[in-house]
C-alpha cells in the first residue's frame, strides 16, 4: 500500500498533472491515464480520505472499479481504468491484480481489402495525403506514431522508418515500407521544398500551414477521402487493422505479427487469429513477394 506522505506524491496530488513521472511516451495514453488517476485520487478525497490516508492498493482499486460499474461505465472503460491504476501503482513500487474488471469480447475489426487500399491511395490527389495513407498502411502505424515522425526518421535508401519511442521495447524500431510509398514520399518531400518547408526549419515529416499535422486533422481528411472514394467511413486505425489482416492472410505468424505491430502482449494480437486459417510462416520477407516491394 502507498500512502501519500512523501514529497513526490504530495506534489502529484496537489495539482501536477503528470502522475507518471514522464514514463508514458504515447500522448493519448498520457492524457487518458492522467485524467483517470486524478479522478481516482479525487474520488478517495470525496469519500472522506485525508491526504495521508489516500491509498493505492487492490481493495481501493476494486472499490473504485465497482463505483464506476454502478454508474454505467462500459467494460472497455473499466479495463482502461484498471490499466491506468496498475501502471500508477507500478511506478510507486506496488504490484497487484484487479479482479473485478469485466472481460471484453473483442470483435474482428473492420478492414479494407487490398483493392480498396489501392483505390483509396489512387483516388487521393494531394501528394502529402497520398503519402500519409500509403505509409500508414505499409507500416501499420498508429496515428500517434505517424504524426510524431520527423524527416530524420526516414531512411529513403533502405526504405525504412525509425520509431524512436520503441527503443525501450521489444518491438522493432525500424519498419520497412514499399517502393510505392518511397516514390510518394520522394514526390511529397520535393513538393515540401518547393513550398518553403525546408527540413531545418520544419523537421516534422508531415506539415501544413501551422506546422506539424495533428492527428485530428489526418482523421478528418481520411474520413472525407473514404466517403468520397469508397463510400465508407475510414479511420487511420482501419488501415493498421487492414495491414495486419493482409499479412495474416499471407501466413504471418502471430508472434511475428505482434512484433511488427508493436504489441506488448500476444493476447492483443490474438484478434487476428480469427481472420485467416492459413498455415504460419516465420519470416516477413518471405511474405512480401509483390513487385511493389
Amino acid at each position: 500500500m502507498v500512502n501519500f506522505l512523501n514529497g513526490f506524491n504530495i506534489i502529484l496530488i496537489m495539482g501536477i498533472r503528470d502522475y507518471f513521472g514522464g514514463r508514458l511516451n504515447n500522448q493519448n495514453t498520457y492524457n487518458t491515464y492522467n485524467r483517470i488517476i486524478k479522478r481516482f485520487l479525487e474520488w478517495q478525497q470525496n469519500n472522506g480520505s485525508a491526504l495521508n490516508e489516500i491509498k493505492i492498493d487492490q481493495n481501493t482499486a476494486e472499490a473504485f472499479i465497482q463505483y464506476l460499474k454502478e454508474r454505467g461505465a462500459s467494460p472497455n472503460t473499466l479495463n482502461v481504468v484498471a490499466s491506468a491504476i496498475k501502471k500508477f501503482a507500478e511506478i510507486n513500487g506496488e504490484y497487484f491484480k484487479i479482479t473485478n474488471v469485466p472481460q471484453i469480447n473483442q470483435k474482428v475489426p473492420d478492414i479494407l481489402s487490398k483493392e480498396e487500399i489501392d483505390a483509396l491511395i489512387d483516388g487521393i490527389k494531394d501528394i502529402r495525403d497520398k503519402a500519409i495513407v500509403s505509409l500508414l498502411y505499409d507500416c501499420a502505424l498508429r496515428i500517434s506514431e505517424l504524426v510524431n515522425l520527423n524527416c530524420s526518421d526516414i531512411d529513403m535508401e533502405n526504405r525504412l522508418i525509425f520509431l524512436e519511442h520503441r527503443k525501450k521495447s521489444r518491438s522493432p524500431q525500424k519498419i520497412p515500407f514499399s517502393k510505392r510509398t518511397k516514390a510518394l514520399l520522394e514526390r511529397y518531400l520535393e513538393e515540401r521544398d518547393r513550398r518553403g518547408f525546408d527540413k531545418k526549419t520544419f523537421p516534422e515529416l508531415f506539415v501544413g500551414v501551422g506546422g506539424r499535422l495533428s492527428a485530428d486533422g489526418i482523421r478528418r481528411n481520411l474520413r472525407e477521402y473514404g466517403l468520397r472514394i469508397l463510400d465508407k467511413r475510414v479511420q487511420p486505425h482501419m488501415l493498421r487493422h487492414s495491414r495486419a489482416s493482409h499479412l495474416r492472410d499471407k501466413g504471418m505468424s502471430l508472434d511475428l505479427l505482434r512484433e511488427f505491430l508493436g504489441h506488448r502482449r500476444v493476447d492483443t494480437t490474438l484478434i487476428y487469429a480469427r481472420l485467416s486459417p492459413t498455415e504460419l510462416k516465420s519470416r516477413l520477407e518471405e511474405l512480401e513477394s509483390e513487385d511493389e516491394w
